[in-house]
């Protein structure tokens, strides 16, 4: 793509970014009291996981909410721990969604929770909803703390999703609201005592034919709610993802998913279960629009019914606390999206400030968070090194007199001086007004280009 081009594309993104960069998830005037409490909920994350989430921190620009617990759950499994789940069907998982943990059991039965009202007599509405089996249908995942996140795959076919009430104390539902962030709609309101399940249709508004839809699903009752995010992409278009140099892509043990995350409007994504064993995976019924996709291991994901559950604050903290990922920048899915050994790491590197970093051959790179308003400051290098510049996201750099380093690739500029080391003057910004981040490198990677935008 020419320079013009992604120029104008670049002023099409900002516009569109300032418009609709708040985080469904994470802001919004609108956003329920269960947004604020992100942050704890993440506490109980590993308790609903088979894995420990990862250590590394999210972005400092409004993401605190995806900061992991550093509580290791007794029956917790370590997800480098070298036991693969890549292997087991949705089926062995189905039985374990986000709300397991706490489940009502026949002891709690008589003391919190009422039983179904005799036949004919009226429900009392002072009383919990029952515990009600879901039965075969997907889950939306409802915690007291914090917005969970629901992900349905393209072409998702099932009627209905099920409420999830497996949760402590039980709830009391008596009303259901559909708020519609992507696109925007009238909020879709409905009152109905102890409703078990939510159709699906309420999720699509008319006439969207290419979006990844996002709605906040919110089950109140007595002046107490629980919130879901849920995202299901629509349109036409097929991803075709090819891992090239498949032998050298370090996948490991462990289920990996397939993520895209849309470059225009509210910041969102969207998840899908990888095929284990794959080199190249093929995701009919995407919207063909730019954005970043990534391969992503994680222990704050898991795979339940059909459906991908995510801890709350996943959708804009991904970067940094996914355990491993490879990812690329797209412009338009009209040709397989490549994944290079050498784009972005398997292991993602130490994620670092920018102003002050200091680059050598044994601290070779660091993945820079990139905010809204941009960060700027100075790098050290080695002289005669080669530093790579790699845009996770919809991001550009400055570096020195070259400008407008951005997507999609990666870009390599040789560090000229005397000596041993210099002071490299670096500028990131946004181009969408969406949080991103920037892989700064020294060495030699395949497909960098030389200074220049693209």
């Amino acid at each position: 793509m020419s320079r013009q081009g992604i120029l104008a594309f670049v002023g099409l993104l900002a516009a569109w970014g300032c418009n609709g960069g708040a985080d469904p998830v994470d802001g919004g005037a609108e956003a329920s009291a269960g947004d604020a409490a992100d942050a704890s909920a993440v506490a109980d994350a590993s308790s609903r996981f088979d894995a420990t989430p990862s250590d590394a921190g999210p972005s400092d620009a409004g993401q605190s909410d995806a900061t992991p617990s550093d509580a290791t759950p007794s029956d917790a499994t370590p997800s480098d721990a070298g036991q693969s789940d890549a292997g087991q069907s949705d089926a062995s998982q189905s039985d374990a969604g986000p709300s397991d943990a706490s489940p009502l059991d026949a002891a709690q039965s008589d003391a919190s929770a009422a039983a179904p009202p005799d036949a004919g007599q009226p429900r009392d509405a002072a009383l919990p909803c029952p515990s009600g089996d879901p039965g075969a249908r997907p889950i939306i995942a409802l915690e007291w703390e914090g917005t969970w996140e629901t992900h349905l795959p393209p072409g998702f076919a099932e009627p209905e999703l099920a409420l999830d009430d497996r949760v402590q104390p039980p709830p009391r539902v008596s009303e259901i609201r559909v708020e519609h962030l992507v696109p925007e709609r009238p909020v879709d309101v409905s009152e109905e005592l102890c409703p078990a399940a939510l159709a699906t249709a309420r999720l699509r508004p008319d006439g969207v034919d290419a979006e990844v839809i996002a709605a906040r699903v919110i089950a109140g009752g007595d002046g107490l709610s629980r919130t879901a995010l849920v995202t299901l992409p629509v349109g036409q278009a097929t991803l075709a993802l090819i891992a090239q140099g498949a032998s050298n892509l370090d996948l490991g043990p462990g289920r990996w998913w397939i993520l895209f995350e849309p470059a225009t409007g509210p910041q969102r994504i969207w998840l899908a279960p990888a095929e284990a064993g794959a080199e190249a995976w093929t995701v009919p019924g995407v919207p063909d629009m730019p954005g970043t996709v990534a391969l992503v291991r994680s222990a704050w994901l898991r795979a339940d019914r059909g459906v991908t559950h995510a801890a709350p604050g996943f959708s804009s903290g991904w970067r940094f606390v996914a355990e491993r990922w490879y990812a690329a920048t797209i412009l338009d899915l009209a040709e397989p999206v490549s994944l290079w050994p050498a784009g972005v790491d398997a292991v993602p590197p130490p994620r670092v400030a920018l102003d002050g970093l200091v680059l050598d051959w044994d601290a070779p790179a660091g993945l820079v968070a990139v905010p809204r308003d941009g960060v700027v400051g100075q790098v050290e290098a080695p002289c005669g090194a080669r530093l790579v510049l790699t845009p996770v996201g919809f991001v550009e750099a400055d570096v020195g007199d070259v400008t407008g380093l951005g997507p999609p690739g990666s870009h390599g500029i040789e560090v000229e001086c005397q000596g041993e080391t210099t002071a490299v003057p670096i500028a990131l910004r946004s181009m969408n007004g969406r949080e991103g981040a920037m892989r700064l490198a020294i060495g030699i990677e395949d497909g960098a280009q030389e200074g220049g935008a693209p």
